[in-house]
């Protein structure tokens, strides 16, 4: 945000577009310090969305739940399978009902494309419940 404000500024206004979790509202087991940094992350958006709106620069949340992407690829084998074994038993997650990220890149798109006169300040994204 820091480096893109000043090009924006001298565009004379545009879009910042921060993408959050669905962990803010449910924080998942395994995911306390990613669902504080995003519920953050919520919180500065709204910050800047009051401070940039004067100069026509909108500032959006995109709130996104799960979708198939490599989130836990890096996680410890043992790690990865304890935190999915929690999510499944809490009903966190349901492997049958996840988006692809084809879903969430059209909701952002969906969201800096409004005319300029409109702003989304929150989108929620999730997946249907097939079950």
């Amino acid at each position: 945000v820091r480096s893109v404000v000043p090009y924006l500024r001298k565009a004379g206004g545009g879009d910042i577009l921060n993408v959050s979790s669905d962990s803010v509202e449910r924080p998942f087991p395994y995911l306390g310090i990613y669902g504080a940094t995003k519920a953050a992350l919520e919180k500065l958006t709204e910050a800047l969305r009051s401070e940039l709106a004067p100069e026509d620069i909108r500032v959006s949340l995109l709130r996104s739940g799960p979708s198939l992407t490599g989130f836990a690829s890096g996680w410890p084998p043992d790690l990865a399978a304890t935190a999915f074994e929690a999510w499944a038993a809490g009903d966190f997650l349901d492997p049958q009902s996840v988006m692809s990220p084809e879903v969430v890149a059209e909701a952002a798109v969906f969201m800096v494309t409004r005319p300029r006169e409109a702003s989304v300040h929150t989108f929620d994204v999730r997946p249907r419940r097939t079950g």
